[in-house]
Formats: structure tokens, C-alpha cells, sequence
């Protein structure tokens, strides 16, 4: 498909196309599951998998190693590649976490399909066990030292780190919305019907749930997504750096470029260390 038409195809879906597409989807039953804890009482943590293995594995590692949150920790798979997927399983059933393997994907690319990915969640899982806080953290997203998240959810219905955009639809107004790579909610947020995670026009994945700009921001440890990221490490052969977001590090890239994980997982482990 020429560049043109894939971007007419992709301008039509993100506008018409999505409503009948995204019912079907998260209607649809996983492929495979495996809940081995769910209390709704504690922090639900989601991060979606996509093709990593390894990343998987160490963002889990290091994430149980750092939170001082009581918090339930969920892999959703949504990877491509029916080998790494097997990988990823695996590894998750082992250690006795909570795996779901997506329904094939609909989206047209990574950011629609992240944005199904989250919904299939929230219709499935959320719902299902309703947990009073939850979360999206993408897995190449690592804390470096101890953080809790549930405190900052006690004076706000969402925290994490926030973007401003100005929507051609929405002329000269600004919204606010949370990143799709780390993003809580009280689940109270949604009394009034599902969120929709999918990206719309002039946003992101996860630019549909609009957030108190002002009040979020005055949370403590609330960063802007582009404004107060700190650039702290740049890889040659790449355009991924890392950014610091206080105790988070970012390894852009890593969750789908393939072959620059090893270099930043060196890179990680060491920074740790």
C-alpha cells in the first residue's frame, strides 16, 4: 500500500473504523491465560509484551525488586512472533505470574495496537476483578530505586507521567492525558462507562482519557512527557536514547526496535549495580 493510501486507511480507521473493530476485539477470548493472583485489594500492574522475552523478564525482576507497593503484576501478551510469545509464557508460568496471550490484533500499527491491547484489559481483566487502583507501565520502563504509587492515587483519580496537546479537533484548547507507558487510575475514574485507550486525532495511545491537568500536576513525582525527561545515556548505532524520570528510566525503543535490548540491558544492569 502506497504511503498516501496507508495513511488515508489508517486517518479513516482512527475516525470510523474503530467502534465495531475494538467490540469485536474485546469480546474475543484470549488465546491463553493464566491468573495466578488477582486481589483487588492491592495495586494492579499491567505491562503489555511485545516480542521481548528477555525484556520481560528483566523488567519484572527489577520492578518486584524495587516496589514497596502490595501490588498484583499481569503480563499481556501481544507479541507477533509466535516463538517469542512461547518464550514469554513460559518464563511467566515458572515464576508464577499473572499471563494472558492476546486474540490476534487488529491495529494497524503500534500505537492502535497497544491501544487494543489496553482495552481488551480494562474489558477483561478490570471489570472482571475491579481493583481500586491500576496501572500501565511499559516494559521498557524501570524503576532504579524503592517508589510507591498507591499514595499519590489517595488525592487523585490518575498520576503518572503526563503530556499536553492542542488536538486539531479540539482548535486552540489544550488537553492533558497520561503517557500509555506509565499511567494509574483509580478505577472510580470510569464509573460512567469503559475507557478508550485507543489513540485518536492529535493524540496518542491513551489520549482519549483526558485528565485534570492542574491537579495532576500537583501530585508529587508527576513529570511532563517531553519537558522534564533528562537525557542520561545515547546509543551510537541507534535514535533511542534513555531518559531519566526521577526514579524511572525510559529505554525508548527497546519494547519493539529490534536488536538494541542487549546493548541497554548491559546498560541497566550495570546503572543498577
Amino acid at each position: 500500500m502506497k504511503p498516501f493510501f496507508r495513511k488515508l486507511h489508517k486517518f479513516c480507521f482512527k475516525i470510523f473504523l474503530w467502534p465495531p473493530v475494538n467490540t469485536k476485539f474485546i469480546r474475543t477470548p484470549a488465546l491463553f491465560e493464566s491468573i495466578t493472583s488477582a486481589d483487588p485489594r492491592k495495586l494492579f500492574v499491567f505491562v503489555t509484551a511485545f516480542n521481548e522475552p528477555k525484556l520481560i523478564s528483566l523488567h519484572w525482576k527489577i520492578f518486584e525488586r524495587f516496589s514497596r507497593d502490595a501490588h498484583e503484576y499481569f503480563v499481556i501478551d501481544n507479541s507477533n512472533r509466535p516463538d517469542a510469545s512461547e518464550n514469554i509464557r513460559r518464563f511467566c508460568l515458572q515464576n508464577h505470574i499473572n499471563y494472558v496471550r492476546l486474540p490476534e490484533n487488529p491495529g494497524l500499527d503500534g500505537s492502535l495496537s497497544h491501544g487494543f491491547a489496553l482495552n481488551w484489559a480494562y474489558h477483561n481483566l478490570i471489570l472482571k476483578y475491579q481493583p481500586k487502583i491500576f496501572g500501565i507501565v511499559d516494559s521498557d520502563l524501570f524503576p532504579t530505586k524503592p517508589f510507591e504509587i498507591v499514595p499519590y492515587l489517595h488525592k487523585s483519580t490518575a498520576w503518572g507521567i503526563i503530556t499536553e496537546r492542542r488536538p486539531v479537533a479540539e482548535l486552540k484548547r489544550r488537553i492533558w492525558y497520561l503517557w500509555a507507558g506509565f499511567a494509574f487510575f483509580r478505577f472510580e475514574k470510569f464509573n460512567n462507562g469503559e475507557p478508550n485507550f485507543l489513540p485518536g486525532w492529535g493524540v496518542d495511545t491513551g489520549g482519549r482519557i483526558l485528565v485534570n491537568g492542574a491537579e495532576v500536576k500537583q501530585l508529587p513525582e508527576v513529570y511532563d512527557l517531553h519537558r522534564d525527561r533528562v537525557p542520561i545515556a545515547d546509543f551510537k548505532d541507534s535514535t533511542f536514547p534513555i531518559y531519566s524520570y526521577g526514579k524511572f528510566v525510559h529505554l525508548t525503543g527497546a519494547s519493539w526496535r529490534i536488536g538494541i535490548l542487549d546493548a541497554k540491558q548491559q546498560w541497566i544492569e550495570q546503572f543498577l549495580k
